[in-house]
């Protein structure tokens, strides 16, 4: 299930995938969010067809397989709560 956030409505509108689908390419984050980890994913993934779709990654399964490379950073990403939007944002630390 990917999604699109909605401005207006403050929330992810669910853009369904109901087949099985390859992962072209994959973007995204680990961060702290109230002490621990939480991913945060933007795939592109494309159909038998070779059409794409694309969103933020609210849930998947992986079959028959999924290679990823992480990149460690030096600094903790920690998110809070951005007031005007609900979401939770990587904060800078100061």
């Amino acid at each position: 299930m990917l999604g699109y956030f909605d401005w207006q409505r403050k929330e992810y509108a669910e853009i369904p995938v109901h087949e099985q689908v390859e992962v072209a390419t994959l973007a995204g984050d680990i961060a702290l969010s109230d002490h621990e980890p939480e991913v945060y994913a933007h795939p592109v993934v494309g159909d038998s067809s070779g059409n794409a779709r694309a969103g933020h990654l609210l849930n998947g399964h992986v079959r028959p397989t999924l290679e990823l490379i992480l990149t460690e950073t030096p600094a903790t990403l920690r998110k809070v709560v951005d007031h005007e939007t609900g979401l939770a944002l990587i904060a800078t630390e100061r």
